[in-house]
């Protein structure tokens, strides 16, 4: 005869919530860190519980493993500084997107790209800029986070090269476009298409239409 399963903890509340064991408040996944380590995969306490420890920690008038860390990492800052070099180089994509993700945090938008759609962005377009074809170089906000709208996520990023994300700017992109030639406004167009089309709206011309309302 089989055992019944024994409910605990996270798993007698609703999908996607989590009780806080410091403020005992019941909250979404996203207010809590991500852990791994739990089977829930969050940290236990939310963030705003975590942050006011963490910052009650940092004005404690002695810290002695402040002082140990720094000791630390004076006598290992070359190895230290080989294994960021390293890492960065192993994890390329993986930075930019989190860099990206900062920027967007910045501005209060979505921040949901990830290292392994940058890299599928990067491939979709076999590491070329969209409009120009040349070398991939940085991945542009097809609309710009300084509109206020947008975001760092996978269907709002296209790759360009230095001189086409320089050229662009912070621009309305149908603006922009007006200025490209023939050959480049053709990519420009495929690339609304496709945009359009991972966005979940209807046609080209209503993709346009949303995205001058973002400038407005």
């Amino acid at each position: 005869m089989t055992k019944p399963i024994r409910m605990s903890g996270f798993r007698l509340l609703p999908e996607g919530m989590r009780k806080c064991c410091k403020c005992q408040e019941v909250k979404e996944k996203k207010y809590f860190y991500k852990d791994r380590s739990r089977a829930s995969g969050v940290n236990p306490t939310c963030k705003k519980c975590t942050n006011e420890y963490r910052k009650e920690v940092r004005s404690r008038p002695e810290r002695k493993d402040l002082e140990v860390r720094r000791k630390w990492t004076e006598a290992n800052r070359e190895r230290l500084r080989e294994q960021d070099a390293l890492y960065r180089e192993n994890n390329r994509d993986r930075h930019n997107a989190k860099e990206a993700r900062r920027r967007a945090r910045k501005e209060a938008l979505p921040d949901t790209l990830t290292g392994e759609e940058y890299t599928e962005i990067k491939e979709r377009f076999l590491n070329s800029c969209a409009i120009c074809k040349r070398s991939f170089e940085h991945m542009d906000h097809f609309i710009p986070l300084s509109c206020g709208h947008g975001g760092t996520y996978y269907e709002n990023m296209v790759p360009m090269c230095a001189r086409c994300n320089v050229s662009k700017k912070d621009q309305n992109p149908f603006h922009w476009a007006k200025s490209l030639d023939k050959e480049k406004r053709k990519n420009f167009d495929a690339l609304v298409y496709y945009l359009a089309s991972i966005n979940g709206i209807a046609g080209v011309s209503e993709y346009e239409a949303y995205v001058d309302k973002c400038f407005k």
